[in-house]
Order: C-alpha cells, then sequence, then structure tokens
C-alpha cells in the first residue's frame, strides 16, 4: 500500500519522466510491481500519463500531451517570475549607483 508521503511524491515526480516503466518505479522509489501497476493505473486513470507501447504483459508510459503542457507553461512562468525579480535587483543597483555618483 501507498503512504500518503509515497503517494504524494509518485503522483507529483512519475509524469514528469519522459519515459516510464514499471522496473523504473520499482527502482526509483523502492516499491514492489504490483504497487507500481497500481500507481500506474492511477495515473492513467488521471490523465497524467499515456501508454506508448501497450501490452499484455509490459507497458511503456510517457507524460500525457495535457500534463507536459501544463509542465511547460509552469517552466514560463517560473521563467518570467524570475526575469522579473532579476530586472528589479539590476533596477536597484543602478538607482543606488547613481545615488552614491550624486554625493
Amino acid at each position: 500500500m501507498f503512504n500518503k508521503a509515497l503517494f504524494d511524491k509518485f503522483i507529483a515526480e512519475v509524469p514528469k519522466k519522459s519515459v516510464i516503466t514499471i522496473f523504473n518505479l520499482v527502482e526509483a522509489y523502492k516499491i514492489n510491481c504490483s504497487l507500481a501497476r497500481k500507481g500506474l493505473r492511477e495515473l492513467v486513470k488521471r490523465n497524467l500519463i499515456t501508454a506508448v507501447a501497450p501490452s499484455g504483459t509490459y507497458c511503456v508510459y510517457t507524460k500525457s500531451a495535457a500534463a507536459a503542457a501544463a509542465q511547460e507553461k509552469a517552466k514560463a512562468e517560473k521563467a518570467a517570475a524570475t526575469a522579473k525579480v532579476d530586472a528589479a535587483k539590476k533596477e536597484k543597483a543602478a538607482a543606488a549607483k547613481g545615488k552614491k555618483a550624486d554625493e
């Protein structure tokens, strides 16, 4: 069974991976195969990952287009916020430099 902390970590991190297999999850989270399959079914149900090569015994998954778009949007917003903070720091430094030159 997943505990709350592990399940939250699983839901947050797995959709960010480009290639997702049962073995990758077993190794990364130190869980057994049946728990990894259960987690994958939950992610598919939530439309966070999609099957690339479905098979009866083994499947390869990747992040879904919606999840990828949301991830790219979050990266763009973070970059914009960082640029805004950097611009404010530069402006503040320039103002301080100009003030010091006046003295």
